[in-house]
């Protein structure tokens, strides 16, 4: 009767957390994804912010659920160590977005502001570029959809290695699966960040290089037209100056509120896609798989996983992207150096920028997130399959010498039989 009155009130209030935080999380992740605030009362957000600490808390006694209780695969104390492991970051994950949830979304707000007075005093060097519009839509679209792919495999992988479908089940991988929302809603908030800045540098990039087209054409004139022509780029070039200043200043605070918060992110993910890998490569080892899954579920599977590296690759492309177009302007003011016969104040200006330039570019690769490229996205992804197969190698070492000791122990016993009689 006491085990039984347990269980009964261990499964109620799992059913309890998994609700409650699967409503939490959703008003959370619909929050992070969108421009509108839905909860706007302080109290409900200090009650949100103690009941999702409190919930998340249980992700270890979930993950231990999963993989102990319900598992379908064989359990050992690799797999129940890893869920351990997975759990107990995901908990300091949460708990860190959460506690620092006021502080970013402060400055993202104050940034957002920023950005549309800069958009309105410097209309004319921030023009939209169609082109380079598009192909930033494309990436923030190809990013949403693997980071819903994301959740869409933790919800799946989990229902898979589940014995049986049962709410209980249920109420676990949908728990995941929105956990993975709520941490990935840090990541997507830097990543849309830094797609703003990073097109804002572009534009000003764009109307850089059409001036020093025009002053190289205005050399071949001489006169009051060359000298209207200076003034007038001396005045772009103060403004450039003044925009590319608060976009870096931007891009500062951006880095200082969130890179922890991303990196500690990216850490999680990052062994998630580890043990997801590692629990993939066991399923596929076992001589029964098909038995519950079939061959299009599995090649499906792949290409999902697949899929959680490409997000990795774009959100590592995002940052090296934004770092090149602040870079860049530099590169463009050196084409100004080579023209000839400018004007006294023409060259004080650009010496002024470039040494504006030369000081933020030392700041901006002192910040951290910014050092984050392809070439790194590429190590990341290969360390992954590397881990993942030394625990695939590790677990079946650790089981062929388990049943070799088993075997060695029902030999003696024979043995030992045998002299007995």
């Amino acid at each position: 009767m006491t085990s039984s009155w347990h269980s009964r009130l261990r499964n109620e209030l799992l059913i309890f957390g998994c609700a409650y935080s699967i409503l939490i999380g959703t008003l959370s992740y619909i929050v992070d994804y969108s421009d509108r605030r839905i909860v706007h009362k302080k109290w409900f957000r200090i009650w949100a912010y103690i009941m999702n600490i409190i919930i998340m808390g249980s992700i270890p006694v979930l993950a231990h659920l999963v993989s102990n209780k319900v598992t379908s695969l064989e359990s050992n104390w690799l797999m129940l160590h890893t869920d351990y492991v997975l759990g107990g970051v995901r908990l300091v994950l949460v708990t860190l977005i959460i506690l620092l949830r006021r502080q970013r979304e402060r400055v993202l707000l104050q940034s957002t502001k920023i950005l549309f007075a800069m958009d309105a005093r410097y209309a004319q060097l921030l023009q939209p570029v169609p082109a380079l519009d598009k192909k930033l839509n494309y990436m923030y679209i190809i990013k949403h959809i693997t980071t819903v792919l994301q959740s869409v495999i933790t919800f799946t992988t989990t229902l898979f290695i589940i014995r049986e479908i049962t709410w209980e089940g249920l109420l676990v991988a949908v728990y995941l699966a929105n956990v993975q929302n709520v941490i990935h809603s840090t990541l997507f908030q830097f990543f849309t960040s830094l797609m703003h800045l990073q097109s804002r540098f572009l534009y000003l990039n764009r109307q850089l290089k059409l001036l020093q087209r025009s002053l190289r054409f205005s050399n071949d004139k001489i006169g009051r037209h060359r000298r209207r022509q200076h003034i007038y780029a001396m005045k772009q070039l103060r403004d450039m100056s003044r925009a590319h200043f608060m976009l870096t200043i931007l891009a500062q605070r951006l880095t200082d509120c969130l890179k922890y918060t991303a990196l500690g992110a990216l850490l999680g993910f990052l062994l998630q896609h580890v043990i997801f890998g590692y629990y993939g490569l066991m399923l596929l080892g076992r001589a029964d798989i098909y038995l519950f899954m079939s061959s299009i579920t599995v090649a499906v599977g792949g290409f999902f996983y697949f899929l959680l590296h490409v997000d990795l690759y774009i959100f590592f492309w995002n940052c090296e992207a934004t770092t090149a177009a602040h870079h860049r302007t530099g590169q463009l003011l050196r084409l100004y150096h080579q023209l000839p016969q400018l004007s006294p104040g023409l060259a004080r200006q650009l010496e002024l920028f470039s040494l504006q330039l030369a000081q933020s570019q030392f700041q901006i690769n002192a910040g951290g997130m910014f050092t984050l490229n392809n070439a790194s996205a590429l190590a990341l992804s290969a360390y992954i399959l590397h881990t993942i197969l030394i625990l695939v190698q590790y677990d079946f070492e650790n089981r062929i010498k388990t049943l070799r000791n088993q075997l060695d122990l029902k030999w003696k016993a024979e043995i030992e039989d045998f002299i007995m009689e």
